[in-house]
């Protein structure tokens, strides 16, 4: 379904002395695994859940929170009731970009692409803002506006398996 994302390949990479992660394709889900330093989570806490969004940016989310899809509201309607008692937000800003779900204590973002994410140069761009969330160790699955309306339990149970692999993998 998104080929672009094959091309970053699987296994351990290192960016640099001070941090490692793992890219690993998952299905279709592109999932960066860090292993973090103390001082990186004291500094992600600095951060904080907008990762620097400017107020452009949030002015953005408010306004993409007011124009939703027919996919992202029907995500909406399940994700605002808190699945595992963990709480989304929706178009979330988040640095230069607005997630269109984000669950900051899981560091997760979900997004729904619409017919123009299958265009070459949208991918690009697509997996190109997904490795700049990724330095902020936030994982960011996709599905298809389609997958949403047309098979949303198969959506649904995708994202609870990943919530529970995450609850169950992480001291939060």
């Amino acid at each position: 379904m998104f080929p672009h994302l094959s091309r970053l390949g699987n296994g351990n990479r290192s960016r640099s002395n001070a941090e490692t992660f793992s890219l690993t394709l998952k299905g279709r889900f592109l999932l960066v695994c860090h292993t973090m330093k103390k001082e990186e989570i004291d500094y992600l806490k600095i951060e904080g859940m907008f990762a620097g969004a400017t107020a452009d940016v949030r002015r953005f989310a408010i306004q993409l929170r007011a124009n939703t899809t027919e996919s992202e509201d029907k995500l909406w309607t399940y994700l605002k009731n808190k699945p595992f008692e963990i709480k989304f937000r929706r178009q979330h800003p988040f640095n230069l970009y607005i997630l269109d779900f984000y669950c900051h204590k899981l560091r997760l973002g979900i997004e729904v692409d619409g017919g123009y994410h299958f265009t070459r140069q949208q991918q690009e761009k697509d997996r190109d803002r997904t490795l700049e969330i990724s330095k902020y160790k936030v994982d960011v699955i996709r599905f298809t506006d389609v997958e949403v309306i047309q098979d949303f339990e198969k959506v649904q149970n995708e994202i609870e398996a990943i919530i529970k692999d995450r609850l169950k993998t992480s001291t939060l």
